[in-house]
């Protein structure tokens, strides 16, 4: 899955001290979910579209989401967080066989 690969991309990144999590943003529940945190999310794209041959061929598009929340009353470390989160996907081969990986919203 998109989302265990990506989160592996990130646990290997240097980040900090952050727990990451696959699927939606859960509650904040100390110990087990800290505050600072990433969720890793795929969302339905569009049906998968026919390429070339039109016949076996498709393409599928997949949309992931990473949300971050931080430490209460930290956003300037959790505005770094997202920050270097980002940087890392825009600027590493992450793509890992995925055709291309673009970010629709900063």
């Amino acid at each position: 899955m998109i989302e265990d690969h990506l989160r592996a991309h990130l646990s290997a990144a240097s980040l900090g001290t952050v727990s990451l999590y696959c699927g939606p943003v859960r509650a904040a529940d100390l110990p087990a979910i800290p505050y600072r945190a990433l969720f890793i999310c795929e969302s339905g794209g569009p049906p998968a579209s026919p390429y070339m041959d039109s016949a076996n061929t498709a393409w599928r598009s997949m949309r992931v989401q990473v949300r971050i929340r931080g430490e209460p009353n930290s956003y300037q470390s959790t505005r770094d967080l997202a920050q270097a989160v980002w940087s890392n996907i825009q600027e590493s081969t992450v793509t890992g066989g995925y055709t291309r990986v673009v970010f629709e919203q900063s």
